[in-house]
């Protein structure tokens, strides 16, 4: 024999005809409404009177519902007189709003994306043909060029005050080269010569090296990323034209000088502002004949800058240089490659993919010595 069941306790004295009444007028009405912390009891009302509703819950303390929350008795009318006031649709919510603000901003488009766009026109184009990009790479870097068209164009026409007819002093016939590659050295000479001058010149006219030092910066990355542009050819061997456009270690010399000379006395006979247009010429000559490579030297420096550059092609344009190194198309230990990661580094402030360590020189145990046999 089993138990009598227990009566639930959400049972009420709510006659049939009642509920009738109650899910009538909420049929009128367009739905119902239970305000309660829990959906269980009033689960089983509705199942009881054998009627598909969808019922709303809603917490009296829900931040959905800022209105007085009606008391629900036991006993209901079987007529609702009044209409119940219509609440809030879901996307009016205050939280539903505010989380379709956060959404919006997480899907937008990020500020930085249009950081180019803070740059004139005119520089990007002057700047990315000096560095010998193409403006769908330059676009995807995000960033503002290190000069602009004017400043640019200044450096250029500073050539114009210096005296680097020096053709001359450098006849192929002095040069134990095949004439079209003792041609190609004189240019990668003379080029020197004329960057250094301007450079001085832009010294003391200015009394600063910000601009010749972005200046090298910018021809140094030039000559690795357009040496796939234009070649010089000779028996079957390329070389890269654009490796002559790499002045930056003699205008690096010609800025020590400068700044030198620029932190001297105003009345010493030695400060920048003393030279004339000779003795800066002279100055030149003399940073050209230190500094330059053997003619051997440079034919390789410029072959390297072709197949590294070649080599790298499929890669974003501030890893393809990191990555030539990496491969061993360019030699970490040269100067002019480090000068060439130096000038990735400040010219980009640091975006561009880093190069791996310079190999450590070799301990007092590491060197090999040779004696001669008695």
């Amino acid at each position: 024999m089993t138990a009598p069941a227990k009566p639930s306790p959400y049972r009420s004295d709510i006659t049939q005809g009642e509920l009738d009444g109650f899910f009538a007028a909420c049929e009128g009405s367009g739905g119902l409404t239970v305000y309660a912390p829990t959906t269980s009891p009033w689960r089983w009302v509705i199942c009881a009177g054998m009627r598909n509703f969808q019922a709303t819950l809603v917490s009296p303390e829900s931040m959905f519902e800022s209105a007085a929350i009606p008391v629900v008795t036991s006993h209901i009318n079987s007529r609702i007189e009044e209409k119940p006031k219509k609440r809030k649709s879901f996307e009016q919510s205050k939280l539903v709003q505010w989380l379709l603000r956060a959404a919006q901003q997480t899907t937008a488009v990020a500020p930085a994306a249009h950081y180019n766009k803070l740059a004139d026109e005119a520089d990007i184009e002057a700047f990315i043909k000096l560095v010998h990009m193409e403006r769908q790479e330059w676009d995807l870097l995000n960033a503002i060029p290190s000069l602009s068209a004017a400043e640019i164009r200044y450096f250029e026409q500073s050539h114009n005050a210096a005296l680097s007819d020096i053709e001359s002093a450098f006849l192929p016939a002095k040069l134990d080269l095949p004439a079209p590659l003792a041609s190609f050295y004189i240019r990668y000479l003379t080029q020197a010569r004329r960057d250094v001058e301007a450079s001085i010149t832009i010294a003391q006219a200015t009394h600063s090296t910000r601009l010749p030092r972005l200046m090298a910066d910018a021809l140094a990355v030039g000559a690795f990323e357009g040496a796939k542009h234009e070649m010089v050819r000779h028996e079957n061997n390329d070389y890269a034209a654009r490796a002559l456009q790499d002045t930056s270690v003699f205008i690096d010399a010609a800025l020590r000088i400068a700044s030198k000379k620029l932190s001297l006395p105003i009345d010493h006979d030695s400060h920048l502002l003393r030279l004339n247009v000779h003795e800066m010429s002279q100055i030149a000559a003399e940073i050209v004949d230190q500094h330059r490579l053997h003619p051997f030297a440079f034919l390789l420096k410029a072959k390297q800058l072709l197949i590294g550059r070649a080599d790298v092609c499929r890669f974003p344009t501030l890893q393809r240089f990191a990555t030539a190194v990496q491969e061993r198309d360019l030699n970490i230990e040269d100067a002019w490659v480090q000068r060439i990661a130096l000038a990735y580094e400040r010219l980009f402030e640091g975006k561009a993919m880093a190069i791996p360590d310079m190999p450590s020189a070799p301990g007092e145990g590491e060197i090999l010595r040779f004696t001669k046999k008695a």
